[in-house]
């Protein structure tokens, strides 16, 4: 039997156009049930940004972004939805030649110095979160801090987040601040890692490297880490 799952999402919405739009789930799409077959679904249902997305499925259980589950079959299952709800500065792209690479997605453009030990990310302008709240640096920061300290018993973030300076001391219970990532202003940051680093980029797009917003995670009435 198959249960509607209802939720709203907690990520970033971006206000202006890309070269390549990440696409959103619709809140219109309805899974109605397995006796439709998915080729004989409507899909004159236009994509758009934000909103409601109805969910076909089993639980109603999101996985939260900053826990490695993936060996886990109920979050195996919704892990398109982690990524339709959920984004970071980076996502993965076709390069048009079988190979994939790193492309800004909240981040506009990035830069790497001193050697690859150092990146310098430059959010959108305008991005606001799906309740028309501004995103900034800091809101990235946060989110990395958030989902590092949850890796004591989690180790997602340890290999995806784990060589920026001052990862390990929150990795290891420290409640302080995460000392490799410097707010420039409130659309740049630095990131310094403790050795060099090509894939970085690369790996900024797990969602466990997701921005979250502080005020809707600590104010959610149940909890969706589970």
């Amino acid at each position: 039997m198959l249960f509607l799952c209802v939720f709203l999402s907690l990520t970033a919405c971006m206000t202006q156009n890309m070269e390549e739009p990440v696409v959103e789930v619709s809140s219109e799409a309805v899974l109605e049930g397995v006796e439709t077959p998915v080729d004989d679904q409507d899909r004159t249902v236009s994509d758009k940004e934000g909103g409601i997305a109805i969910v076909g499925g089993n639980t109603c259980h999101i996985p939260d972004p900053a826990i490695d589950r993936a060996s886990n079959d109920r979050n195996t299952i919704l892990a398109p939805i982690v990524h339709e709800i959920h984004q970071g500065l980076m996502r993965l792209s076709d390069n048009g030649d079988a190979s994939i690479v790193a492309v800004p997605a909240l981040a506009e453009e990035f830069e790497v110095v001193d050697n690859g030990t150092v990146f310098e990310f430059a959010l959108r302008n305008d991005l606001k979160f799906s309740d028309g709240s501004p995103l900034s640096a800091a809101d990235v920061k946060w989110s990395w801090e958030r989902a590092l300290k949850k890796s004591v018993l989690q180790g997602r973030a340890t290999q995806i987040l784990g060589d920026i300076v001052g990862a390990e001391s929150l990795m290891a219970g420290g409640q302080g601040e995460l000392s490799g990532v410097e707010i420039i202003d409130e659309r740049r940051l630095r990131v310094r890692l403790d050795h060099p680093r090509a894939i970085f980029p690369m790996m900024l797009s797990d969602p466990v490297a997701s921005v979250l917003k502080k005020d809707n995670v600590a104010e959610w009435p149940v909890d969706w880490a589970i």
